[in-house]
Protein backbone atom coordinates (compact mmCIF):
# COMPACT_ATOMS: atom_id res chain seq x y z
CA UNK A 1 0.00 0.00 0.00
CA UNK A 2 1.20 3.68 -0.53
CA UNK A 3 2.38 5.61 1.79
CA UNK A 4 1.98 9.10 2.83
CA UNK A 5 5.97 9.71 1.67
CA UNK A 6 5.37 7.88 -1.95
CA UNK A 7 2.04 10.01 -2.30
CA UNK A 8 3.48 13.43 -1.15
CA UNK A 9 6.46 12.43 -3.61
CA UNK A 10 3.82 11.66 -6.27
CA UNK A 11 1.62 14.94 -5.73
CA UNK A 12 4.67 17.12 -5.79
CA UNK A 13 4.63 18.02 -2.40
CA UNK A 14 7.24 17.57 1.21
CA UNK A 15 6.97 14.81 3.38
CA UNK A 16 8.50 17.06 6.25
CA UNK A 17 5.85 18.26 8.19
CA UNK A 18 2.04 17.20 8.21
CA UNK A 19 -0.81 19.65 8.05
CA UNK A 20 -2.34 21.30 11.20
CA UNK A 21 -6.32 21.57 9.87
CA UNK A 22 -7.94 19.88 12.64
CA UNK A 23 -10.54 19.26 10.17
CA UNK A 24 -8.58 17.46 7.33
CA UNK A 25 -6.48 15.79 10.35
CA UNK A 26 -10.04 14.42 11.51
CA UNK A 27 -11.00 13.21 8.26
CA UNK A 28 -7.58 11.60 7.41
CA UNK A 29 -7.41 10.05 11.02
CA UNK A 30 -10.79 8.54 10.42
CA UNK A 31 -10.05 6.73 6.83
CA UNK A 32 -6.71 5.60 8.07
CA UNK A 33 -8.40 3.36 10.54
CA UNK A 34 -11.40 2.57 8.25
CA UNK A 35 -9.60 -0.56 6.83
CA UNK A 36 -7.51 -3.05 8.57
CA UNK A 37 -4.08 -3.73 7.25
CA UNK A 38 -4.60 -6.93 5.88
CA UNK A 39 -8.42 -5.57 4.21
CA UNK A 40 -6.00 -2.60 2.64
CA UNK A 41 -3.67 -5.29 0.90
CA UNK A 42 -6.72 -7.46 -0.34
CA UNK A 43 -8.05 -4.77 -1.75
CA UNK A 44 -5.02 -3.20 -3.51
CA UNK A 45 -4.14 -6.64 -5.25
CA UNK A 46 -7.80 -7.33 -6.13
CA UNK A 47 -7.77 -3.82 -7.91
CA UNK A 48 -4.47 -4.25 -9.56
CA UNK A 49 -5.38 -7.71 -11.29
CA UNK A 50 -8.61 -6.25 -12.48
CA UNK A 51 -10.90 -7.64 -9.72
CA UNK A 52 -13.87 -5.63 -8.30
CA UNK A 53 -16.64 -7.94 -7.58
CA UNK A 54 -15.48 -10.61 -5.78
CA UNK A 55 -17.26 -11.70 -2.03
CA UNK A 56 -14.61 -10.08 0.48
CA UNK A 57 -14.85 -6.70 -2.29
CA UNK A 58 -18.57 -6.96 -1.89
CA UNK A 59 -19.26 -8.01 1.39
CA UNK A 60 -16.26 -5.12 3.04
CA UNK A 61 -18.40 -2.54 0.40
CA UNK A 62 -21.70 -3.14 2.05
CA UNK A 63 -20.65 -3.14 5.45
CA UNK A 64 -18.61 -0.02 5.29
CA UNK A 65 -21.35 2.08 3.27
CA UNK A 66 -24.32 0.70 5.36
CA UNK A 67 -22.24 2.79 8.85
CA UNK A 68 -23.52 6.55 9.56
CA UNK A 69 -20.12 7.71 10.66
CA UNK A 70 -18.55 6.36 6.98
CA UNK A 71 -21.12 8.51 5.14
CA UNK A 72 -21.13 11.81 7.16
CA UNK A 73 -17.16 11.37 6.65
CA UNK A 74 -17.64 10.97 3.41
CA UNK A 75 -20.16 13.88 3.33
CA UNK A 76 -17.55 16.02 4.95
CA UNK A 77 -14.54 15.34 2.51
CA UNK A 78 -16.79 16.16 -0.07
CA UNK A 79 -17.58 19.69 1.28
CA UNK A 80 -13.98 19.93 2.31
CA UNK A 81 -12.44 19.20 -1.58
CA UNK A 82 -15.80 21.06 -3.34
CA UNK A 83 -13.94 24.31 -3.80
CA UNK A 84 -11.20 24.11 -5.95
CA UNK A 85 -9.27 21.43 -8.43
CA UNK A 86 -6.94 20.52 -4.77
CA UNK A 87 -7.07 21.45 -1.40
CA UNK A 88 -4.58 24.43 -1.98
CA UNK A 89 -6.27 25.60 -5.29
CA UNK A 90 -4.64 24.77 -8.60
CA UNK A 91 -1.87 22.89 -7.99
CA UNK A 92 -1.50 19.39 -5.88
CA UNK A 93 0.21 19.94 -1.73
CA UNK A 94 1.19 18.09 1.19
CA UNK A 95 -2.63 18.39 2.46
CA UNK A 96 -4.10 16.26 -0.82
CA UNK A 97 -1.22 13.83 -0.62
CA UNK A 98 -1.94 13.59 3.41
CA UNK A 99 -5.63 13.31 2.88
CA UNK A 100 -4.88 10.80 -0.73
CA UNK A 101 -3.01 8.39 1.27
CA UNK A 102 -6.05 7.79 4.40
CA UNK A 103 -8.39 7.56 1.87
CA UNK A 104 -7.13 5.93 -1.44
CA UNK A 105 -7.23 2.30 -0.15
CA UNK A 106 -11.31 3.41 0.63
CA UNK A 107 -12.48 5.52 -2.08
CA UNK A 108 -9.66 4.78 -4.35
CA UNK A 109 -9.37 0.78 -4.14
CA UNK A 110 -12.69 -0.61 -2.98
CA UNK A 111 -15.72 1.53 -3.98
CA UNK A 112 -17.13 1.65 -7.59
CA UNK A 113 -16.80 4.27 -10.17
CA UNK A 114 -20.69 4.35 -9.74
CA UNK A 115 -20.32 4.51 -5.80
CA UNK A 116 -17.50 7.16 -5.86
CA UNK A 117 -19.44 9.28 -8.54
CA UNK A 118 -22.25 9.78 -5.51
CA UNK A 119 -19.55 11.94 -4.14
CA UNK A 120 -18.89 13.91 -7.44
CA UNK A 121 -16.09 16.43 -5.32
CA UNK A 122 -14.04 13.67 -4.14
CA UNK A 123 -14.24 11.93 -7.43
CA UNK A 124 -13.26 14.81 -8.83
CA UNK A 125 -10.25 15.18 -6.67
CA UNK A 126 -8.92 12.01 -6.75
CA UNK A 127 -9.07 11.45 -10.70
CA UNK A 128 -6.61 15.09 -10.63
CA UNK A 129 -4.75 13.10 -8.08
CA UNK A 130 -4.08 10.13 -9.92
CA UNK A 131 -3.72 11.99 -12.92
CA UNK A 132 -0.47 13.03 -11.51
CA UNK A 133 0.97 10.03 -10.96
CA UNK A 134 0.48 6.25 -12.85
CA UNK A 135 1.18 5.10 -9.47
CA UNK A 136 -2.02 6.00 -8.21
CA UNK A 137 -4.86 3.62 -9.30
CA UNK A 138 -8.94 4.31 -8.75
CA UNK A 139 -10.73 0.87 -8.97
CA UNK A 140 -12.99 0.88 -12.57
CA UNK A 141 -11.04 4.03 -13.82
CA UNK A 142 -11.01 4.26 -17.48
CA UNK A 143 -7.35 3.60 -19.10
CA UNK A 144 -5.71 3.98 -22.40
CA UNK A 145 -7.73 2.37 -24.96
CA UNK A 146 -11.29 2.73 -22.95
CA UNK A 147 -10.35 -0.49 -20.97
CA UNK A 148 -11.78 -0.41 -17.81
CA UNK A 149 -11.05 -3.08 -15.41
CA UNK A 150 -12.98 -5.93 -14.58
CA UNK A 151 -13.20 -9.28 -12.77
CA UNK A 152 -12.38 -11.83 -15.59
CA UNK A 153 -14.66 -14.30 -17.37
CA UNK A 154 -14.39 -17.57 -14.86
CA UNK A 155 -16.15 -19.47 -18.09
CA UNK A 156 -13.87 -18.63 -20.15
CA UNK A 157 -10.94 -19.28 -18.15
CA UNK A 158 -12.20 -22.61 -17.34
CA UNK A 159 -12.54 -23.49 -20.52
CA UNK A 160 -8.64 -22.05 -21.51
CA UNK A 161 -7.80 -24.09 -18.19
CA UNK A 162 -9.39 -27.60 -19.81
CA UNK A 163 -8.09 -26.84 -22.87
CA UNK A 164 -4.57 -26.70 -21.33
CA UNK A 165 -5.39 -30.00 -19.44
CA UNK A 166 -6.13 -31.94 -22.44
CA UNK A 167 -3.15 -30.41 -24.60
CA UNK A 168 -0.56 -31.10 -22.00
CA UNK A 169 -2.25 -34.64 -20.21
CA UNK A 170 0.63 -36.84 -22.39
CA UNK A 171 3.47 -34.25 -21.83
CA UNK A 172 6.78 -35.46 -20.60
CA UNK A 173 8.33 -33.26 -17.76
CA UNK A 174 10.05 -30.41 -19.49
CA UNK A 175 13.74 -30.60 -19.63
CA UNK A 176 16.08 -28.69 -17.89
CA UNK A 177 18.88 -26.30 -19.54
CA UNK A 178 21.92 -28.51 -19.05
CA UNK A 179 19.49 -31.93 -20.79
CA UNK A 180 18.92 -29.30 -23.84
CA UNK A 181 22.31 -28.67 -24.07
CA UNK A 182 23.72 -32.47 -23.94
CA UNK A 183 20.65 -33.18 -26.29
CA UNK A 184 22.32 -30.38 -28.64
CA UNK A 185 25.74 -31.67 -28.64
CA UNK A 186 24.68 -35.41 -29.50
CA UNK A 187 22.49 -34.49 -32.20
CA UNK A 188 21.92 -30.84 -33.53
CA UNK A 189 18.60 -29.91 -34.88
CA UNK A 190 17.38 -27.38 -37.27
CA UNK A 191 14.37 -27.47 -35.74
CA UNK A 192 13.12 -24.75 -32.99
CA UNK A 193 11.36 -27.15 -30.46
CA UNK A 194 10.37 -24.36 -28.01
CA UNK A 195 6.88 -24.94 -26.29
CA UNK A 196 5.80 -21.24 -27.09
CA UNK A 197 6.80 -18.99 -30.36
CA UNK A 198 5.37 -16.16 -31.69
CA UNK A 199 3.05 -16.66 -34.80
CA UNK A 200 3.99 -14.54 -37.63
CA UNK A 201 1.56 -13.07 -40.09
CA UNK A 202 1.10 -14.32 -43.68
CA UNK A 203 0.89 -11.91 -46.39
CA UNK A 204 -2.15 -12.34 -49.05
CA UNK A 205 0.37 -11.57 -51.61
CA UNK A 206 2.67 -14.39 -50.48
CA UNK A 207 3.89 -17.29 -52.93
CA UNK A 208 1.78 -20.58 -52.88
CA UNK A 209 5.51 -22.51 -51.62
CA UNK A 210 5.86 -19.72 -49.27
CA UNK A 211 2.27 -20.08 -47.73
CA UNK A 212 3.22 -23.96 -47.40
CA UNK A 213 6.55 -23.71 -45.93
CA UNK A 214 5.29 -20.91 -43.72
CA UNK A 215 2.33 -23.48 -42.21
CA UNK A 216 4.86 -26.59 -42.38
CA UNK A 217 7.03 -24.86 -40.24
CA UNK A 218 4.42 -23.60 -37.58
CA UNK A 219 3.57 -26.92 -37.04
CA UNK A 220 6.60 -28.29 -36.72
CA UNK A 221 7.35 -26.86 -33.83
CA UNK A 222 4.17 -27.72 -32.43
CA UNK A 223 5.43 -31.17 -32.63
CA UNK A 224 3.62 -32.06 -36.30
CA UNK A 225 7.67 -33.26 -38.31
CA UNK A 226 7.24 -34.33 -41.60
CA UNK A 227 3.51 -33.38 -42.05
CA UNK A 228 2.30 -34.63 -44.75
CA UNK A 229 1.25 -32.57 -47.89
CA UNK A 230 -0.39 -33.25 -50.62
CA UNK A 231 -0.45 -30.70 -53.89
CA UNK A 232 -3.17 -30.80 -56.33
CA UNK A 233 -4.90 -28.48 -58.73
CA UNK A 234 -7.22 -25.58 -56.98
CA UNK A 235 -9.60 -27.34 -54.56
CA UNK A 236 -12.74 -24.98 -55.04
CA UNK A 237 -15.09 -27.47 -53.23
CA UNK A 238 -15.13 -30.65 -51.35
CA UNK A 239 -15.65 -32.84 -53.98
CA UNK A 240 -11.93 -31.06 -55.67
CA UNK A 241 -10.10 -32.46 -52.31
CA UNK A 242 -7.65 -35.43 -53.25
CA UNK A 243 -8.58 -38.95 -52.84
CA UNK A 244 -5.46 -39.74 -51.54
CA UNK A 245 -5.87 -37.64 -48.43
CA UNK A 246 -9.03 -40.15 -47.69
CA UNK A 247 -7.69 -43.07 -48.07
CA UNK A 248 -4.41 -41.60 -46.10
CA UNK A 249 -3.61 -44.45 -42.83
CA UNK A 250 -3.96 -42.58 -40.07
CA UNK A 251 -2.88 -43.85 -36.49
CA UNK A 252 -6.51 -43.13 -35.30
CA UNK A 253 -9.35 -41.26 -37.42
CA UNK A 254 -8.99 -39.63 -40.82
CA UNK A 255 -10.47 -36.50 -41.38
CA UNK A 256 -11.06 -34.54 -44.35
CA UNK A 257 -12.27 -31.10 -43.02
CA UNK A 258 -14.40 -28.19 -44.96
CA UNK A 259 -14.16 -24.54 -43.04
CA UNK A 260 -17.10 -21.72 -42.61
CA UNK A 261 -16.76 -19.04 -41.92
CA UNK A 262 -19.85 -16.67 -40.51
CA UNK A 263 -20.86 -13.22 -39.39
CA UNK A 264 -23.89 -12.23 -37.51
CA UNK A 265 -26.11 -8.99 -38.62
CA UNK A 266 -26.17 -8.37 -34.85
CA UNK A 267 -23.83 -8.16 -31.89
CA UNK A 268 -24.82 -10.15 -28.83
CA UNK A 269 -23.14 -7.41 -26.50
CA UNK A 270 -20.39 -5.18 -26.41
CA UNK A 271 -17.15 -6.14 -28.03
CA UNK A 272 -18.24 -9.30 -29.44
CA UNK A 273 -17.21 -9.67 -33.05
CA UNK A 274 -19.74 -11.39 -34.75
CA UNK A 275 -17.07 -13.61 -36.29
CA UNK A 276 -17.16 -17.44 -36.04
CA UNK A 277 -14.59 -20.04 -37.82
CA UNK A 278 -16.42 -23.72 -37.89
CA UNK A 279 -14.07 -26.41 -38.62
CA UNK A 280 -15.81 -29.86 -39.47
CA UNK A 281 -15.31 -33.28 -40.89
CA UNK A 282 -16.42 -33.08 -44.39
CA UNK A 283 -19.78 -35.48 -44.24
CA UNK A 284 -20.74 -32.92 -41.20
CA UNK A 285 -24.06 -31.04 -41.56
CA UNK A 286 -23.51 -27.69 -40.38
CA UNK A 287 -27.21 -25.89 -39.98
CA UNK A 288 -26.30 -21.97 -39.60
CA UNK A 289 -29.97 -21.59 -38.44
CA UNK A 290 -29.47 -24.00 -35.13
CA UNK A 291 -26.05 -22.69 -34.87
CA UNK A 292 -27.19 -19.23 -35.07
CA UNK A 293 -29.61 -19.91 -32.14
CA UNK A 294 -27.29 -21.99 -30.60
CA UNK A 295 -24.97 -19.07 -30.44
CA UNK A 296 -27.67 -16.86 -29.38
CA UNK A 297 -27.58 -14.55 -32.47
CA UNK A 298 -31.15 -15.02 -32.97
CA UNK A 299 -31.13 -16.87 -36.54
CA UNK A 300 -29.10 -14.24 -37.76
CA UNK A 301 -25.82 -15.62 -38.92
CA UNK A 302 -24.73 -16.09 -42.70
CA UNK A 303 -21.74 -16.67 -44.60
CA UNK A 304 -19.30 -13.58 -44.46
CA UNK A 305 -19.00 -11.83 -47.51
CA UNK A 306 -15.11 -11.76 -49.35
CA UNK A 307 -14.27 -8.19 -47.87
CA UNK A 308 -15.22 -9.46 -44.40
CA UNK A 309 -13.17 -12.96 -45.05
CA UNK A 310 -10.33 -10.98 -46.58
CA UNK A 311 -9.65 -8.45 -43.75
CA UNK A 312 -10.43 -10.47 -40.58
CA UNK A 313 -8.11 -13.69 -41.99
CA UNK A 314 -6.12 -12.30 -45.13
CA UNK A 315 -7.39 -15.30 -47.47
CA UNK A 316 -9.98 -15.60 -49.79
CA UNK A 317 -13.17 -17.61 -50.55
CA UNK A 318 -12.09 -21.13 -51.10
CA UNK A 319 -8.50 -20.70 -49.25
CA UNK A 320 -10.12 -20.48 -45.88
CA UNK A 321 -8.48 -22.79 -43.08
CA UNK A 322 -7.92 -22.41 -38.98
CA UNK A 323 -4.17 -22.04 -39.70
CA UNK A 324 -5.14 -18.51 -41.17
CA UNK A 325 -6.17 -17.03 -37.65
CA UNK A 326 -2.11 -16.33 -37.68
CA UNK A 327 -3.44 -13.50 -39.53
CA UNK A 328 -5.78 -12.61 -36.98
CA UNK A 329 -3.65 -11.43 -33.93
CA UNK A 330 -6.54 -8.96 -32.62
CA UNK A 331 -8.38 -12.11 -32.28
CA UNK A 332 -11.61 -10.88 -33.31
CA UNK A 333 -12.36 -14.35 -34.86
CA UNK A 334 -14.17 -16.88 -32.65
CA UNK A 335 -13.45 -20.85 -33.85
CA UNK A 336 -15.95 -23.99 -33.55
CA UNK A 337 -14.37 -27.22 -34.01
CA UNK A 338 -16.19 -30.80 -34.07
CA UNK A 339 -15.96 -33.10 -31.21
CA UNK A 340 -15.60 -36.23 -33.10
CA UNK A 341 -12.28 -34.99 -35.19
CA UNK A 342 -10.60 -33.38 -31.54
CA UNK A 343 -11.97 -36.54 -30.19
CA UNK A 344 -8.14 -38.30 -30.12
CA UNK A 345 -4.90 -36.44 -30.57
CA UNK A 346 -3.50 -38.68 -33.32
CA UNK A 347 -6.41 -38.22 -35.56
CA UNK A 348 -5.28 -36.91 -38.61
CA UNK A 349 -6.51 -34.08 -39.92
CA UNK A 350 -6.67 -32.04 -43.72
CA UNK A 351 -6.87 -28.52 -43.77
CA UNK A 352 -5.56 -25.87 -46.84
CA UNK A 353 -1.96 -24.62 -45.86
CA UNK A 354 -3.62 -21.08 -46.51
CA UNK A 355 -3.79 -22.19 -50.32
CA UNK A 356 -6.29 -24.48 -51.95
CA UNK A 357 -3.64 -26.07 -53.87
CA UNK A 358 -2.59 -27.70 -51.36
CA UNK A 359 -3.42 -29.98 -48.30
CA UNK A 360 -1.71 -30.78 -45.15
CA UNK A 361 -2.40 -33.67 -42.71
CA UNK A 362 -1.95 -32.31 -38.89
CA UNK A 363 -2.58 -34.40 -35.74
CA UNK A 364 -5.90 -32.95 -33.46
CA UNK A 365 -3.46 -32.41 -31.13
CA UNK A 366 -1.35 -30.06 -32.95
CA UNK A 367 -4.61 -28.36 -34.30
CA UNK A 368 -5.42 -27.37 -30.55
CA UNK A 369 -1.64 -26.29 -29.66
CA UNK A 370 -1.66 -24.16 -32.97
CA UNK A 371 -5.55 -22.25 -31.30
CA UNK A 372 -4.16 -22.10 -28.45
CA UNK A 373 -0.58 -20.12 -29.48
CA UNK A 374 -3.32 -17.84 -31.25
CA UNK A 375 -4.60 -16.74 -27.91
CA UNK A 376 -7.88 -18.63 -28.59
CA UNK A 377 -9.98 -21.58 -26.55
CA UNK A 378 -12.32 -23.75 -28.85
CA UNK A 379 -15.79 -24.02 -28.83
CA UNK A 380 -16.40 -27.80 -28.95
CA UNK A 381 -19.63 -28.98 -30.85
CA UNK A 382 -20.99 -32.55 -31.61
CA UNK A 383 -22.51 -32.30 -35.48
CA UNK A 384 -24.67 -34.85 -36.89
CA UNK A 385 -23.12 -36.23 -39.80
CA UNK A 386 -26.71 -37.14 -41.26
CA UNK A 387 -29.63 -34.64 -41.24
CA UNK A 388 -29.08 -32.14 -37.45
CA UNK A 389 -26.65 -30.96 -36.06
CA UNK A 390 -26.39 -31.98 -32.27
CA UNK A 391 -26.61 -28.15 -31.22
CA UNK A 392 -30.16 -28.40 -32.00
CA UNK A 393 -31.06 -29.83 -28.17
CA UNK A 394 -34.83 -31.08 -27.42
CA UNK A 395 -36.56 -28.96 -24.43
CA UNK A 396 -36.03 -30.72 -21.24
CA UNK A 397 -39.94 -31.73 -20.61
CA UNK A 398 -39.76 -31.81 -16.92
CA UNK A 399 -42.34 -31.58 -14.34
CA UNK A 400 -42.08 -28.11 -12.74
CA UNK A 401 -41.10 -30.23 -8.99
CA UNK A 402 -38.04 -31.94 -11.55
CA UNK A 403 -37.10 -28.45 -13.20
CA UNK A 404 -36.91 -26.77 -9.90
CA UNK A 405 -34.61 -29.68 -8.65
CA UNK A 406 -32.68 -29.64 -11.40
CA UNK A 407 -31.68 -25.68 -10.96
CA UNK A 408 -31.31 -26.36 -7.64
CA UNK A 409 -28.58 -29.01 -7.46
CA UNK A 410 -26.31 -26.47 -9.72
CA UNK A 411 -26.85 -23.51 -7.44
CA UNK A 412 -25.93 -26.28 -4.29
CA UNK A 413 -22.86 -27.13 -6.53
CA UNK A 414 -22.07 -23.38 -6.21
CA UNK A 415 -22.46 -23.46 -2.52
CA UNK A 416 -25.76 -21.14 -3.53
CA UNK A 417 -28.57 -22.43 -1.28
CA UNK A 418 -32.30 -21.35 -1.58
CA UNK A 419 -34.23 -20.11 1.14
CA UNK A 420 -37.89 -19.65 1.85
CA UNK A 421 -38.63 -15.66 1.55
CA UNK A 422 -39.84 -14.31 5.08
CA UNK A 423 -42.53 -12.21 5.33
CA UNK A 424 -43.33 -11.85 1.70
CA UNK A 425 -46.06 -9.12 0.73
CA UNK A 426 -48.16 -10.85 -1.76
CA UNK A 427 -50.27 -7.30 -2.07
CA UNK A 428 -47.12 -6.07 -3.50
CA UNK A 429 -47.06 -5.43 -7.82
CA UNK A 430 -43.34 -6.61 -8.01
CA UNK A 431 -41.73 -9.06 -5.26
CA UNK A 432 -39.91 -6.60 -2.38
CA UNK A 433 -36.45 -6.52 -2.34
CA UNK A 434 -35.76 -8.31 -5.40
CA UNK A 435 -33.59 -7.01 -7.87
CA UNK A 436 -35.05 -7.68 -11.29
CA UNK A 437 -38.12 -7.13 -13.04
CA UNK A 438 -38.37 -9.86 -15.74
CA UNK A 439 -40.48 -10.37 -18.69
CA UNK A 440 -41.08 -13.29 -20.85
CA UNK A 441 -42.18 -11.31 -24.66
CA UNK A 442 -42.04 -12.50 -27.68
CA UNK A 443 -41.56 -9.97 -31.42
CA UNK A 444 -43.16 -10.76 -34.01
CA UNK A 445 -40.35 -9.33 -36.18
CA UNK A 446 -38.08 -11.35 -36.09
CA UNK A 447 -39.89 -14.43 -34.53
CA UNK A 448 -38.36 -14.50 -31.19
CA UNK A 449 -39.09 -15.18 -27.83
CA UNK A 450 -36.94 -12.83 -25.42
CA UNK A 451 -36.27 -13.30 -21.11
CA UNK A 452 -35.69 -9.48 -20.26
CA UNK A 453 -34.23 -8.70 -16.94
CA UNK A 454 -34.24 -5.27 -15.81
CA UNK A 455 -34.12 -3.48 -12.57
CA UNK A 456 -37.00 -3.82 -10.40
CA UNK A 457 -37.44 0.01 -10.13
CA UNK A 458 -37.93 0.29 -13.74
CA UNK A 459 -40.58 0.87 -15.33
CA UNK A 460 -41.71 -1.51 -18.16
CA UNK A 461 -41.96 0.19 -21.75
CA UNK A 462 -42.40 -2.18 -24.33
CA UNK A 463 -41.77 0.30 -26.75
CA UNK A 464 -38.63 1.42 -25.55
CA UNK A 465 -37.61 -2.44 -25.09
CA UNK A 466 -38.10 -2.94 -28.94
CA UNK A 467 -36.04 0.10 -29.44
CA UNK A 468 -33.32 -1.62 -27.49
CA UNK A 469 -33.63 -5.14 -29.12
CA UNK A 470 -34.38 -3.88 -32.92
CA UNK A 471 -37.46 -6.10 -32.93
CA UNK A 472 -41.29 -4.78 -33.41
CA UNK A 473 -44.50 -6.02 -32.14
CA UNK A 474 -43.17 -7.67 -28.94
CA UNK A 475 -45.98 -9.00 -26.95
CA UNK A 476 -45.73 -11.17 -23.51
CA UNK A 477 -45.85 -14.71 -24.61
CA UNK A 478 -47.00 -17.90 -24.03
CA UNK A 479 -45.22 -21.74 -23.88
CA UNK A 480 -43.06 -20.96 -20.94
CA UNK A 481 -43.96 -24.60 -19.81
CA UNK A 482 -42.00 -25.67 -23.47
CA UNK A 483 -38.74 -23.04 -22.83
CA UNK A 484 -38.35 -23.23 -18.79
CA UNK A 485 -40.21 -26.46 -18.01
CA UNK A 486 -43.05 -24.72 -15.73
CA UNK A 487 -46.31 -22.70 -17.24
CA UNK A 488 -46.99 -20.53 -13.69
CA UNK A 489 -44.72 -19.43 -11.13
CA UNK A 490 -41.80 -16.85 -11.35
CA UNK A 491 -39.70 -16.87 -13.78
CA UNK A 492 -36.59 -15.10 -13.04
CA UNK A 493 -32.99 -14.72 -14.77
CA UNK A 494 -32.28 -17.93 -13.21
CA UNK A 495 -35.10 -19.98 -15.78
CA UNK A 496 -32.64 -19.33 -18.34
CA UNK A 497 -30.59 -22.51 -16.99
CA UNK A 498 -33.48 -24.68 -17.93
CA UNK A 499 -34.07 -23.91 -21.28
CA UNK A 500 -31.30 -26.11 -22.71
CA UNK A 501 -32.76 -25.68 -26.58
CA UNK A 502 -31.64 -22.06 -26.34
CA UNK A 503 -35.07 -20.83 -28.26
CA UNK A 504 -35.22 -17.73 -25.87
CA UNK A 505 -32.69 -15.02 -25.68
CA UNK A 506 -31.25 -13.23 -22.55
CA UNK A 507 -31.32 -9.96 -22.08
CA UNK A 508 -29.90 -8.56 -18.83
CA UNK A 509 -29.66 -4.97 -17.58
CA UNK A 510 -26.40 -4.14 -17.49
CA UNK A 511 -26.93 -2.04 -14.20
CA UNK A 512 -27.93 -5.69 -12.78
CA UNK A 513 -24.45 -7.14 -13.49
CA UNK A 514 -22.76 -3.80 -11.43
CA UNK A 515 -25.33 -4.67 -8.01
CA UNK A 516 -22.76 -6.25 -5.20
CA UNK A 517 -25.49 -8.72 -5.06
CA UNK A 518 -28.56 -9.68 -6.78
CA UNK A 519 -31.52 -11.36 -5.24
CA UNK A 520 -33.77 -12.96 -7.31
CA UNK A 521 -36.57 -16.01 -6.82
CA UNK A 522 -35.40 -19.19 -7.43
CA UNK A 523 -39.20 -20.62 -7.82
CA UNK A 524 -42.17 -21.48 -5.34
CA UNK A 525 -42.59 -25.10 -3.93
CA UNK A 526 -46.40 -24.66 -4.81
CA UNK A 527 -46.48 -22.42 -8.33
CA UNK A 528 -49.57 -21.35 -7.35
CA UNK A 529 -48.74 -20.10 -4.11
CA UNK A 530 -46.10 -16.96 -4.28
CA UNK A 531 -46.34 -17.23 -0.11
CA UNK A 532 -43.46 -19.82 -0.72
CA UNK A 533 -41.06 -17.80 -2.25
CA UNK A 534 -37.83 -19.46 -2.62
CA UNK A 535 -35.06 -16.48 -3.01
CA UNK A 536 -31.27 -16.57 -3.43
CA UNK A 537 -28.45 -14.10 -3.13
CA UNK A 538 -25.48 -14.46 -6.16
CA UNK A 539 -22.78 -11.90 -6.96
CA UNK A 540 -22.44 -11.17 -10.57
CA UNK A 541 -19.46 -12.94 -10.92
CA UNK A 542 -21.07 -15.94 -9.19
CA UNK A 543 -24.15 -15.89 -12.15
CA UNK A 544 -21.54 -15.27 -15.06
CA UNK A 545 -20.07 -18.57 -13.66
CA UNK A 546 -23.79 -20.39 -13.42
CA UNK A 547 -24.45 -19.07 -17.35
CA UNK A 548 -20.75 -20.02 -18.20
CA UNK A 549 -21.21 -23.34 -16.71
CA UNK A 550 -24.44 -24.51 -18.35
CA UNK A 551 -23.60 -22.83 -21.73
CA UNK A 552 -26.00 -20.05 -21.35
CA UNK A 553 -25.32 -17.16 -23.94
CA UNK A 554 -26.28 -13.34 -22.78
CA UNK A 555 -26.84 -9.68 -23.71
CA UNK A 556 -26.15 -6.78 -21.65
CA UNK A 557 -28.10 -3.78 -22.50
CA UNK A 558 -27.87 0.02 -21.35
CA UNK A 559 -31.93 0.80 -20.90
CA UNK A 560 -30.74 3.67 -19.60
Amino acid sequence: MFSFTAMAEALGGGSDALPVQPNLKSAHDFFQGLLSDKDKGMVEVCAVIGLAHTEMQCKLRESLLSRDDVISNLKQVNSLVSKSVFLGGKSPSQDDAFLMSAMYPFFGLLMLKNQRAEYSSIDQWANACADLSPKIHLLQRERIGSQIDVFGDSGFVRGAANAANALNANAKKKKNQRQLEKENKKKPSSVDMSTTFELTAVSIDAGKDDKIAAVQTMVERLGAVNAPVLHHTAAIDMKSMPQEARDFKSPAGNFVCKNLFLKAKKPRGEGDSMLWLICVPENAIVDIKAISKHLGYNNEMRQANADVLLDALCVTAGNVTPFALVNDSACKVNIILDEKMISDAENTLWFHPLTNEATIGVPASVLLKFIGESARVPMVLSFDRSETPAAVVESLNLSHEAAQERLWTKLHAMGIVPRLEENPDLTAKRPLGHSTHNLFVKAKKPKQNYLVCVKQDREANMKAIEKKLGAKDMRLASGAKECFSHEMGCITLLSAVNNVQRDVQLVIDEQIMEMPLIRVCAGCKDPLDHSQHMVVDLTPVQLKQLYAENGVPMTLINFD
